[in-house]
């Protein structure tokens, strides 16, 4: 009998373990989309760098360098969909294209970011899109945090050396599927 007991112990851990919680994103982010068209140029002069075209941000013809933007980020700890006040991410996934994969003379970077009373903090590292896709495509990166009542935004870089690459940015979700 406590053979039996004990099994059933250790398949109610193990079930518990996979189930939805601390270490997956909550379902109130994972149904959140930051679409390139809620970004904006962080300046006046990053807004004569860019264009939004068809819903993604590509820089301008001809210009050659780094351009910023910052998007916001709608969500924070305060729970929709419970009261659990634990808004927790694993990571994000990036809709991007860099003409020349990992050559580096074109990139697209990201890095979630908040705001609170006392000054600007990051959460997480730098993602780089330095990686051997050439097309439209998708990467997950993974970033463990939990949301806290603060104002959080996405800093996106996009910059290129020659006007023959083309970086593009199209927003970023919450889906762990690459």
């Amino acid at each position: 009998m406590q053979g039996r007991n004990l099994l059933a112990l250790v398949a109610w851990v193990v079930l518990a373990a996979a189930r939805p919680g601390a270490s997956q994103t909550h379902q109130d982010l994972f149904a959140t989309t930051v679409p390139a068209s809620a970004c904006q140029p962080a300046s006046p002069i990053m807004s004569d760098r860019l264009s939004l075209v068809n819903g993604a941000w590509v820089l301008n013809d001809g210009f050659i360098g780094v351009a910023q933007l910052w998007c916001p980020l709608p969500v924070n700890a305060y729970t929709v969909s419970d009261d659990s006040f634990h808004n927790q991410m694993i990571g994000y996934r990036i809709f991007y294209r860099d003409s020349d994969g990992g050559l580096g003379q074109s990139q697209v970077t990201v890095r979630l970011g908040y705001r609170t009373a006392s000054g600007f903090a990051w959460a997480g590292p730098l993602w780089i899109s330095n990686l051997p896709q050439t097309g439209n495509t998708t990467e997950f990166h993974p970033t463990s945090h939990d949301l806290g009542a603060n104002l959080y935004s996405f800093y996106v870089t996009m910059a290129r050396t020659n006007a023959n690459v083309e970086p593009v940015f199209a927003g970023i979700d919450f889906n762990t599927l690459n």
